[in-house]
């Protein structure tokens, strides 16, 4: 299968570039800047690279001619209050550059990197598929612009609604990254909605071979797939979980409640795509190993 990727020397496209060649796949990566061994090692020789923006109308001249399937990761994720049409141009008139370009190639299906972020303002506890979008974050705007426009065409497509992604070298803003440095530092940890469910977070490990998944398989339409972990704990949990395994001395702050927590129902990615996730337990355990923690074997608590 001849595969376009966007985003290739970001974390999630370096992360899953491996697994498309792996399987076989003729991959082309589309990149802002010339990629390295640093970051691809072996695989450099192995990918076809295309340096440039998409959000240039001419940049489609320099992709395949012939593709199967697209991939789009690329993204601009933060951007200064002064500086939002970088969040259009990125973000919007790349991805409908990019759709316009599978259409015309005949490509077979598209996989688009939304974002859970998407929802916005949650009123419910719980997010699926059908929860209504209210008031996103300019982030999320632009990222419901690129599903909107998948929505619209005539190609097969899904749209990740990713919540953080963990892995080696993941995010240090995340909240589970964030947290595991403080546990390790011994620092009192502040948590809100202490009992809510928790299980907004997704590995590369994961993502990986059901992304492969997908593109070896047949779907029609376009499908939005919010995804998490399989099962989870409470914020509470997440956080003495860290803690019996670390041996920390770290103490718990309780900051009582606060509007918009919620958990993941990944039940039609699971159910209609396959998707397998890790249990949170098992993801804070390889969040651990995947930063060098020596954990300690503690009883496992309870999931809510």
């Amino acid at each position: 299968m001849k595969i376009l990727l966007t985003g290739g020397c970001g974390f999630l496209g370096r992360a899953i570039l491996p697994h498309f060649l792996k399987a076989g796949h003729a991959v082309t990566a589309v990149v802002r800047s010339q990629p390295s061994e640093t970051f691809h090692g072996d695989r450099l020789d192995k990918v076809t690279w295309v340096v440039g923006n998409l959000a240039d109308p001419g940049m489609v001249a320099s992709l395949p001619p012939v593709v199967d399937a697209v991939v789009h990761f690329a993204s601009r994720l933060v951007v200064s209050d002064d500086r939002y049409d970088l969040f259009a141009s990125d973000n919007v008139l790349a991805t409908g550059h990019l759709l316009r370009y599978a259409m015309d190639r005949g490509a077979k299906k598209m996989i688009y990197a939304s974002s859970i972020t998407v929802h916005g303002t949650v009123a419910t506890g719980c997010i699926d598929e059908h929860t209504p979008i209210f008031d996103p974050n300019p982030y999320g705007v632009t990222k419901h612009a690129g599903e909107r426009f998948l929505a619209a065409s005539r190609l097969p497509s899904v749209a990740l609604r990713l919540p953080g992604i963990l892995g080696p070298n993941a995010h240090p803003r995340l909240w589970l990254m964030r947290l595991l440095s403080g546990v390790l530092a011994n620092a009192d940890i502040p948590i809100y909605n202490s009992d809510t469910p928790f299980n907004t977070a997704v590995h590369v490990a994961d993502l990986g071979p059901w992304i492969v998944h997908l593109l070896e398989n047949e779907w029609l339409g376009f499908h939005p797939l919010p995804l998490g972990a399989a099962t989870a704990l409470s914020v509470r949990g997440v956080v003495e979980y860290l803690i019996q395994k670390t041996g920390s001395r770290s103490r718990i702050a309780d900051q009582g409640a606060k509007a918009g927590a919620f958990w993941v129902d990944s039940s039609l990615a699971r159910h209609r795509f396959n998707f397998n996730s890790m249990t949170m337990e098992a993801m804070l355990d390889r969040l651990m190993e995947d930063h060098g923690v020596t954990v300690r074997s503690v009883a496992t608590i309870q999931s809510p």
